[in-house]
């Protein structure tokens, strides 16, 4: 049986008052964010087909 290898991003983000990182999502297919700036990424293509 053949899996997949897929990317996934785990986000953390940064809490000052604490300065500990908390989990801010997991994404798959697509990573898409606002803060600290705007960005998309299509995951899926980060992987070579093979």
């Amino acid at each position: 049986m053949k899996h997949e290898a897929k990317p996934v991003v785990h986000v953390h983000e940064l809490d000052k008052p604490t300065n500990a990182y908390s989990p801010v999502g997991m994404f798959g297919s697509e990573l898409k964010l606002e803060f600290p700036f705007p960005i998309v990424l299509d995951l899926d293509h980060l992987v070579r087909a093979e």
